[in-house]
This record gives structure tokens, sequence and C-alpha cells, in this order.
């Protein structure tokens, strides 16, 4: 199994191959999994947004850093391994 750095680095590395430092709104809402961009805005105007978002002068919409994006995929990844981990020990 990967380690949180290794998967962080893995996925960053994805990210920028595939969208550069920064990721655009339209990309955003797909990547940290929203079920539309309804959802995505929803998340923003109650201030939900598990990333830091900027926006950009002269630009629409928001951004993140691919590497912001990367940690809290690759944390929330093993947050997730660690808590079903947990369950199976307290079924023995």
């Amino acid at each position: 199994m990967l380690s949180l750095g290794d998967l962080t680095a893995e996925l960053e590395n994805e990210l920028l191959d595939r969208y550069g430092l920064m990721l655009p709104s339209r990309v955003l809402w797909k990547v940290l999994g929203y079920p539309s961009s309804a959802a995505w805005r929803q998340s923003i105007s109650r201030g939900s947004v598990p990333i830091p978002i900027f926006r950009l002068a002269g630009r629409s919409g928001y951004f993140a850093l691919s590497r912001d994006v990367a940690t809290w995929m690759a944390e929330a990844r093993v947050n997730a391994v660690e808590k079903v981990n947990t369950k199976s020990e307290l079924l023995l």
C-alpha cells in the first residue's frame, strides 16, 4: 500500500499532467465528486468546499491548485481505509 506522501505525489502528477497547476471550476466539481455543477455552486455558497479555492482577475469561476486537490484526495483515501479497518476490528 502506498504511503500518504507517495499517494499524494502520484495523484498530483496525474492532475498536473492532465490539467496543469490549476484546475478550473468546470473540472473541480467532477474531480471532487460533486454530482453536478449546481451542487458545486451550492457548496461554494455554503462555504463547504473541502479545499482552498480562489478567483483570478479577468477569469470567470473558481480555481484550485492541483497540489491541494491531490492532498485532499489522498487524505480522504487514507482516512477511508482507516475507518474500514477500525470497523473490521470491532467486529472481531
